[in-house]
């Protein structure tokens, strides 16, 4: 059974599908997390007034960006694996899900681990040669998907660094994420999703 490319705004829509696919049952790289980013991902990107489709990309990256992981080690095998491995995400979840959209995607999961700002991939990777958005669009939709990752290194007690983020409104959100991160450190992930909209924001 698929479900609509615009469940990946709703959690309770989503998250119920992707948690069989998760290689690795993780406290710090599983559903909190996702949530998290996925959240920090669409309000940088409200603020910085992108496309719908570039917000589909964003808040897919936040659901899928660390399900390859087999461990909570360090490293970017995991982003490797999880380029390739959202292709048969996306085709078990929905149907006919845009290509250019998923090779956006598929490049922000690739590189994420990596600690490279956007400007700074697109230039030493030559992005722009192997996706179809505009400069613009490919670093400002990178740059969500990045800033909004490192935002939630505060639940490992690591604070994000002003020289890895790549949009200009990642310390807006900043406070957010240390409040959330305060509240959701004695959280404990259970095999029960049956939470409202309201429970995943707080």
């Amino acid at each position: 059974m698929t479900i609509e490319i615009s469940s990946v705004f709703t959690p309770s829509k989503i998250v119920p599908h992707l948690v069989p696919l998760a290689k690795h049952n993780s406290a710090l790289h599983g559903v909190a997390h996702w949530t998290r980013v996925h959240r920090y991902g669409l309000l940088l990107a409200d603020t910085l007034e992108l496309s719908s489709t570039q917000k589909i990309a964003i808040a897919l990256f936040g659901w899928t960006h660390d399900l390859a992981r087999t461990n909570d080690g360090g490293g970017n095998q995991h982003s490797i694996d999880g380029a390739d491995y959202v292709v048969d995400v996306t085709n078990t979840l929905f149907s006919n899900f845009p290509r250019d959209t998923l090779d956006i995607v598929r490049c922000a999961i690739y590189y994420h681990s990596d600690g490279m700002t956007a400007e700074e991939a697109l230039y030493q990777h030559s992005l722009k040669d192997n996706l179809t958005w505009s400069r613009d669009d490919i670093l400002n939709t990178l740059g969500c998907c990045w800033d909004a990752d490192r935002l939630d290194l505060l639940r490992l007690g690591i604070a994000p660094q002003e020289s890895k983020m790549s949009t200009p409104y990642w310390d807006d959100v900043l406070p957010l994420a240390a409040k959330l991160n305060k509240m959701t450190s004695l959280f404990k992930e259970k095999s029960n999703y049956e939470l409202n909209e309201n429970e995943w924001f707080t």
